[in-house]
């Protein structure tokens, strides 16, 4: 895991915006674009030892402000989302992990979208903003919300305003990786419903992701009475990795390149980042005695190009929408 695991790129298309909250001038819009689990390896950060296919990211990098040393609040998505989008870090809200729900144990924070709400904003979300299980998106701090689609939807009947169903329940034909354990659903790995991955046999706009761009442009195309905050949850490269045969293409097995794993990679890790390591390395080893590590490593190269195609979408749709121009753009992802 790279030491680099959150990138923030802001952009401002023709646009100075000035710091005086009192200006008479109306306020720009903002377009907010969450990319879940994704490390430092795109082109512009160079994290990868091969090339990685993301010119969407690398052309909003060169247009815009990279943050090439940025840090992530925690390892793990929802303390990390909560950071981000409350302003305090985990050693203040005492949330560590994902089990806990932001909204019960921080009852009087105001959030990033509520405070856009609060400053006169029209507030719109859709995939993965928060965290991606039930209860982690209040409907309160949005004005319009696009709930997210998984993929791996028969292990999530229903809308994120419903409870997952427990056990492995694959259909026909998955896992994609057809590993034993994930089928069976035991240990290692430590999540078999979710350690899964493989190109599928589906368009952009069929994957979950696509939907919620679909719905993300539609918004932009729409003439609105005040400035907006967009915000959009891109879920790839989240497990499971899967994504349209094309971007698999883009990475041929025997091209693939496997990162370097110093022996001495932990050594100057604290004791409690240790016991994580120590909670999910034998997936590592389950990986390698299954000759699954360079596929693993293809299936995350190719979601990482997946979610820069949809961060291309949104890009395109912005400037085509009539909101190029007073739109601020910012790029960041949980942690990798």
């Amino acid at each position: 895991m790279s030491s680099l695991q959150s990138l923030f790129l802001i952009m401002t298309l023709g646009l100075i915006v000035s710091p005086d909250c009192h200006s008479a001038e109306r306020h720009p819009n903002v377009l907010f674009i969450a990319v879940d689990d994704m490390n430092d390896w795109v082109g512009c950060l160079g994290g990868y030892s091969a090339e990685v296919h993301t010119p969407n990211i690398d052309k909003l990098a060169a247009r815009g402000m990279l943050f090439n040393n940025a840090h992530c609040p925690a390892p793990v998505c929802n303390p990390s989302r909560t950071a981000i989008l409350t302003g305090l870090r985990p050693s203040t809200t005492g949330i560590y992990d994902n089990g806990a729900w932001w909204r019960p144990a921080l009852p009087e924070v105001v959030s990033l979208p509520e405070c856009f709400q609060r400053g006169g904003y029209l507030v719109a979300g859709g995939g993965k903003v928060f965290h991606h299980t039930p209860g982690f998106n209040p409907p309160e701090q949005w004005n319009e919300y696009f709930l997210q689609v998984f993929d791996d939807h028969w292990h999530r009947p229903g809308s994120l305003e419903t409870l997952p169903v427990k056990g492995i329940h694959w259909p026909a034909g998955f896992p994609l990786n057809q590993l034993p354990n994930v089928k069976n659903g035991k240990r290692p790995p430590a999540n078999p419903k979710e350690f899964d991955w493989g190109a599928m046999s589906k368009s952009d706009r069929e994957m979950g992701d696509g939907q919620m761009v679909d719905w993300a442009k539609r918004f932009l195309k729409q003439s609105h009475d005040q400035p907006f905050f967009l915000a959009t949850g891109i879920f790839r490269p989240h497990l499971p990795w899967y994504a349209p045969k094309k971007y698999f293409d883009l990475y041929p097995l025997d091209e693939v390149e496997l990162p370097r794993v110093p022996d001495d990679d932990l050594d100057d890790i604290p004791e409690a980042g240790c016991k994580m390591a120590e909670y999910r390395g034998d997936e590592w080893e389950y990986l390698k005695a299954n000759n699954h590590w360079k596929k693993a490593v293809q299936a995350y190269l190719a979601s990482i190009s997946f979610a820069d195609a949809m961060v291309g979408e949104l890009l395109t749709a912005l400037e085509k929408s009539p909101h190029a121009d007073h739109t601020i753009i910012i790029l960041w992802s949980d942690h990798g």
